[in-house]
């Protein structure tokens, strides 16, 4: 089980592979049914109190929840407390003493999950419409929200974060809204709520209305519909095995913090086991990552911010701002988006430029990515594909063999390689010199973006890529100064903003913040030499 890392509604991650889930779901709901009638037969009941003793404040939503999980057969290590004392937010768990690597913190029953084969509405949504997706998840979570003092999974719905104290900038007034402008969550929001209230309108409200002796007395509105899909952004995990959504008791109160997470979940066929991976003091907070995500990325899917910026920032731009800054003509851009989506540049159906945190690790291949790119789109050179062009031959004539084998002949460039790199370079030009802009390979531009020996003609300064080299630099030079330039002016203007809640203002801040300190990085790279 691995937890859900993309931010964005399930619609805007593409629908999921139906006929495939659905035969998985039968399959879950037979196991859970056996493993239900098991632990009914021979599995006594779980005693959990240690959990919740030793807290200082009263919390009985955490009591029943504890005394549900106990009915459900989760059990918890003794070392571990479940508290809203000494962690970073809401809810944590702790280690009340000492805890091994590989030790389990606590184990939990298939059948204790909440998804559309264990849903206690599961026979109503098998072979329907919505089987498959979100909303069958989505819908027994109101159901369950809704059904009173005897819903099954109810104590666990209690012990949720209200759907009115979510961080999402979902629920953000307009107003506040617009403090995100200029960052990538502004366009993560607008496509969030276009998939929802297009799966809300087709598909849930069809179901409803075709199933009102089930959801009668139940607030299924568009409101409550997206506090549940926030509810399963936040906290939701995908199983592996499944590919089922699926909320996890107990695993879903461990908190996140980049880079310290000491716990994983791992799943059998019929438990889920959070283990330790690496010792734990008494004391110490007991962490799960969400995922390698930015500010972002957090803000959209969890609802909060980490107070400086993570390892994974990005500074992300429209194809057609990034367009309009290196001064690409207008008749261009239309073309340059279409080839850039189709060669698997750009996302299909998306024309955001993503520019990562630079490592000594990744600065080659994106500079080749940047000149590859640029030759494309930004000079006068005619528009073509990528197809199989005689310079793939050169490059890939068995001068070098990627492959583990030890005596594989070396790359170009590497001690031991025979290669004529001027005749590689006069080989490009003669397939360029018609005017048009060839790039080398037959299959992905990823793959020909980790060509040795396109790195080679690079490094070695021949042909095209050595010319367009020295042409992009001015212009990458002219584009994030002008980000740098609008990353400081947005910064000043959100800062001093008057809008009533003080808690999205600083979201916002820091999200511009992250942006502008990815932008001075790249700007301080491109000016290098």
């Amino acid at each position: 089980v691995t937890c859900t890392t993309e931010i964005q509604y399930c619609m805007t991650m593409g629908r999921p592979n139906k006929a495939k889930q659905r035969k998985a779901a039968k399959r879950e709901a037979m196991v859970a049914k056996r493993a239900a009638s098991k632990k009914k037969k021979e599995q006594p009941r779980v005693d959990n109190s240690h959990v919740v003793q030793g807290n200082d404040v009263a919390d009985e939503a955490l009591v029943r929840f504890v005394d549900w999980c106990s009915d459900k057969g989760i059990e918890f290590s003794k070392s571990t407390q479940i508290t809203s004392e000494n962690v970073i937010h809401g809810r944590g768990m702790i280690a009340t003493a000492p805890i091994a690597q590989g030790e389990t913190l606590f184990r939990i029953p298939r059948t204790a999950l909440l998804s559309e084969p264990t849903s206690p509405l599961a026979a109503v949504f098998a072979g329907s419409a919505v089987s498959g997706g979100w909303t069958p998840l989505l819908l027994s979570i109101l159901h369950q929200k809704n059904a009173g003092a005897g819903a099954e999974y109810g104590p666990y719905i209690d012990i949720l974060p209200s759907f009115e104290t979510l961080g999402h900038p979902h629920f953000w007034n307009e107003e506040d809204q617009r403090l995100l402008d200029g960052t990538a969550a502004a366009g993560m929001l607008s496509r969030d709520m276009a998939s929802m209230h297009k799966e809300y309108q087709t598909a849930t409200v069809p179901f409803v209305q075709a199933h009102q002796d089930v959801f009668d007395g139940c607030d299924t509105s568009f409101d409550q519909f997206m506090g549940a899909a926030a509810v399963v952004m936040a906290y939701s995990f995908t199983d592996d095995e499944t590919g089922n959504v699926c909320l996890v008791p107990v695993a879903d109160i461990l908190n996140h913090v980049t880079g310290k997470n000491n716990a994983r979940l791992f799943y059998s066929e019929a438990f889920l086991e959070m283990q330790a991976l690496q010792s734990i003091a008494p004391g110490e907070e007991i962490f799960n990552t969400y995922g390698e995500l930015d500010n972002c990325q957090l803000l959209m899917k969890h609802g909060f911010v980490e107070p400086s910026s993570t390892p994974f920032e990005e500074l992300t731009m429209t194809f057609s701002d990034v367009a309009i800054k290196l001064g690409i003509a207008p008749e261009r851009q239309s073309a340059a988006l279409e080839m850039l989506q189709s060669e698997g540049v750009l996302e299909d159906e998306s024309d955001d430029v993503v520019f990562p945190v630079l490592t000594e690790g990744n600065m080659t291949t994106i500079w080749i990515t940047l000149v590859t790119v640029y030759s494309l789109v930004c000079t006068d050179a005619q528009l073509v594909s990528f197809g199989d062009l005689p310079i793939q031959d050169i490059l890939f004539d068995g001068q070098f063999d990627d492959s583990d084998d030890e005596e594989a002949t070396p790359a170009p460039g590497e001690a031991g390689a025979e290669v004529d790199v001027a005749a590689a370079a006069a080989a490009e030009e003669e397939v360029t010199g018609s005017g048009k802009v060839h790039v080398v390979g037959s299959t992905s531009l990823s793959e020909m973006l980790m060509s040795k020996g396109c790195l080679q003609l690079l490094q070695h300064g021949h042909g095209k890529y050595a010319r367009l080299s020295v042409e992009l630099q001015p212009q990458l030079l002219q584009l994030f100064g002008k980000v740098v330039e609008e990353c400081n002016a947005r910064c000043v203007a959100v800062s001093s903003s008057d809008v009533t809640d003080d808690l999205h203002k600083e979201f916002a801040v820091r999200l511009h913040q992250d942006r502008l300190q990815v932008a001075e990085s790249w700007l301080d790279w491109v000016q290098t030499d």
